[in-house]
């Protein structure tokens, strides 16, 4: 009988060790972000994955943008994150990401970003942007001095 009972204590003990552990690991948070310089392409989200289903969703939450990642690099680690390559990272709302997260503006722009990459979960939290394939590169260049014209 005491063995039995004994079975029965030790069992309740490891399941309620179990649910304790699997609600800790849900509440924890992301882990620490990495400092990335990630490169990609801005692309809107909706059009790509829900096309038809955003004629009653208001025009900036239809024009979510997120970023098709082309290569990232681990700026302390000074290396490549190559598992990233190809996926799809979100923006986190910050100031900094405004201009990126939604309009056409920037929508199937190249763009290089700096930031802090939640990398399992996908999210980055943008510090600062710079576009390669948009209007930063068509400024006008003067004759004489070859630098751009503001």
């Amino acid at each position: 009988m005491k063995t039995v009972l004994g079975i029965a204590v030790l069992s309740l003990v490891l399941a309620f060790g179990y649910g304790v552990s699997g609600v800790y690991a849900q509440t924890a948070g992301p882990a620490k972000p990495l400092d990335v310089e990630i490169v990609g392409v801005n692309f809107e989200v909706a059009n790509l994955f829900a096309k038809d289903k955003t004629a009653n969703v208001p025009a900036p939450l239809a024009q979510l943008n997120a970023l098709r990642v082309s290569g990232a690099k681990d700026i302390m680690a000074s290396a490549e994150i190559a598992d990233i390559k190809g996926t799809i990272v979100f923006y986190a709302p910050t100031e900094a990401a405004l201009t990126l997260m939604s309009g056409p503006g920037m929508q199937n722009k190249s763009v290089k970003l700096i930031g802090k990459l939640y990398k399992q979960e996908r999210v980055l939290v943008v510090e600062t942007i710079q576009a390669q394939g948009g209007e930063f590169d068509n400024l006008p260049v003067g004759n004489n001095s070859r630098m751009q014209v503001l």
